[in-house]
């Protein structure tokens, strides 16, 4: 399929290397949070069991989201689902403070089902998002 944006994913990963793990084995480009967003893209972001002073999304990935949030079209999740109703949280908080879907939950790197998932999900998808978002 061909898009009018190439599909891209930031990712922040723990030293665990779960979520990175999961970019990694994606099809679409995948780079860490760190530099300034300059197109359209979908975040990956872990939940981790503690919120901090109340909040599920990653300091790191908050702090980044301030200055990049406007060419956020979707985000996904990964978590462990011993966490229970705070399982993929991050991503549920970062869909509702920036309006953007959820497109997908994963426990821990995924499964080889998660990534095609994810993978087809984000070829049909992905200019459909950013239009959604009126990113052009």
């Amino acid at each position: 399929m061909s898009h009018e944006h190439t599909p891209l994913a930031y990712y922040w990963s723990s030293p665990s290397g779960n979520t990175k793990a999961l970019a990694d084995k994606l099809q679409c480009e995948t780079r860490p949070i760190g530099e300034g967003a300059t197109a359209p893209y979908i975040l990956i972001t872990p939940t981790y069991e503690q919120p901090r002073a109340g909040n599920t999304i990653p300091p790191q990935v908050a702090r980044w989201l301030e200055n990049n949030h406007s060419l956020l079209v979707g985000v996904i999740g990964t978590g462990n689902r011993n966490f229970g109703g705070l399982f993929c949280r991050a991503a549920v908080d970062v869909s509702t403070t920036y309006r953007v879907p959820v497109l997908h939950r994963c426990e821990l790197r995924g499964t080889d089902a998660d990534t095609r998932t994810i993978d087809a999900g984000i070829a049909q998808h992905f200019d459909t998002l950013t239009r959604l978002r009126g990113i052009t």
